[in-house]
């Protein structure tokens, strides 16, 4: 009988990098934009105007009214009721000339659903009907300015 040739020692495989470098690139361009696809779905747009800078000159004003409308006294309250919500402005000096008020919804899930109700009685509670349950926020404005505002949890 003959032995067998011995056969070299192999060298040990290694990992060739190069030949998955193409699958690797492309693979984390794909997730990036991906994962930008499904960000630009969720965010929602917001209204640019023409002119910002002069929107923006109101910003000192409103919040002069602001603090004008605390620093009278006035609190603005919320309530539940069986559809909705009760809003009521209490406290404040009669004498403070009162403007034009009103009262704006806002959830933020669902723009459809934001409404701004003139109060035109602000002695009076004004009842506010929600569309669905869930947070919604709420805010008084006087002449246009916040001058409250508050959270409301409606089940």
């Amino acid at each position: 009988m003959t032995e067998p040739a011995a056969t070299p020692p192999t060298a040990p495989r290694r990992f060739n990098f190069w030949v998955w470098l193409p699958v690797f690139v492309i693979g984390a361009s794909a997730i990036a934009n991906t994962a930008m696809i499904i960000v630009a779905r969720q965010v929602k747009p917001t209204r640019v105007e023409a002119q910002p800078w002069l929107a923006s000159g109101l910003i000192d004003q409103h919040h002069a009214k602001a603090k004008a409308f605390t620093a009278a006294g006035w609190r603005f309250a919320l309530a539940p009721t069986a559809t909705g919500v009760q809003c009521t402005l209490s406290g404040g000096d009669a004498s403070s000339a009162l403007g034009s008020f009103a009262v704006g919804v806002y959830r933020p899930d669902d723009a459809k659903l934001d409404q701004l109700q003139p109060w035109p009685d602000p002695r009076q509670p004004l009842d506010l009907s929600l569309a669905r349950s869930g947070a919604w926020r709420v805010t008084l404005r006087l002449d246009g300015a916040v001058v409250g505002e508050g959270v409301f949890e409606r089940r």
